[in-house]
């Protein structure tokens, strides 16, 4: 951690701080809560934050207080709470009845915290059995709609339960159920499904009218997770993003072009223009 700050630093970086992202183990708690101890005692004083992200699971048990004493603020990210881990039962990133139970159990905690809050998506592979065995990147959901190695299974807007949503369920995650029509160069594959979860605008300014009418007064804020790579579609633009945090919606902005170069041997031959 020293020689990281010192590399930091030496780059003209200030750092305010320094985070571990650790998915601990409820029963091992007490042994981070000694690993924050001694990470405290090697900052300096007063000028670099101690935090952590924390389970929201963390805060219905009993050896969070050790550890809420030894930093600054945690960060307890409200998303992926639980992955599917068959196709029957697919979960979505987020799911707001977790979020909101969530944020009662940390602010009755006390200690100062930030709110995780999701802005992107993700692929997940499930095999002919239905089983998940990972997570897909080779490409993005745009482009494997229009692919000749998938087929479109269902598409719809989905509800916290992972199920197609009504209008008064729907969290603003629209889920894509591809299978794959042939094997991949290691022989495997046919059958199996990528499920994407794409967000919406609609999932950020839900989680947002959440945090408004149901924020603790610990809550200091929120973290929105991730940073979008360019042209990816599994999470929301920064600038879609900054609208919804100043109250505006953004509207899809179309361009057409169309290009033409005229052919006048050809009109000679066939009497037809192209133009």
């Amino acid at each position: 951690m020293t020689r990281s700050r010192e590399e930091a630093e030496n780059a003209g970086l200030r750092v305010a701080g320094v985070q571990l992202d650790l998915d601990c183990p409820t029963s091992r708690l007490p042994k981070y809560a000694d690993l924050l101890h001694r990470l405290r005692l090697a900052l300096p004083p007063s000028s670099t934050a101690l935090s952590i992200t924390a389970l929201p699971t963390w805060y219905h048990g009993t050896g969070l207080d050790a550890i809420l004493h030894e930093i600054d603020f945690a960060a307890p990210p409200y998303y992926e709470a639980n992955v599917g881990r068959t196709r029957e039962d697919y979960a979505t990133v987020s799911q707001p009845a977790k979020t909101e139970s969530g944020l009662a159990a940390a602010g009755w905690r006390g200690e100062p915290f930030f709110a995780g809050i999701p802005a992107y998506g993700h692929a997940l592979v499930y095999n002919s059995a239905g089983r998940l065995v990972g997570t897909y990147h080779d490409m993005g959901v745009c482009l494997a709609v229009r692919h000749p190695a998938f087929r479109l299974e269902r598409a719809f807007g989905a509800d916290g339960h992972g199920r197609e949503a009504t209008p008064a369920t729907y969290i603003g995650e629209d889920v894509y159920d591809l299978r794959a029509l042939v094997d991949a160069s290691d022989g495997d594959g046919k059958g199996f499904h990528v499920i994407n979860d794409v967000p919406t605008p609609a999932s950020v300014a839900l989680h947002l009218a959440l945090l408004r009418s149901k924020r603790p007064p610990n809550c200091r804020g929120m973290i929105l997770f991730r940073y979008p790579e360019s042209g990816e579609a599994e999470t929301l633009p920064l600038r879609t993003v900054a609208a919804l945090l100043r109250g505006e919606s953004r509207r899809p902005e179309l361009r057409v072009q169309f290009r033409y170069k005229a052919a006048p041997w050809e009109m000679m031959e066939s009497g037809t223009s192209t133009d």
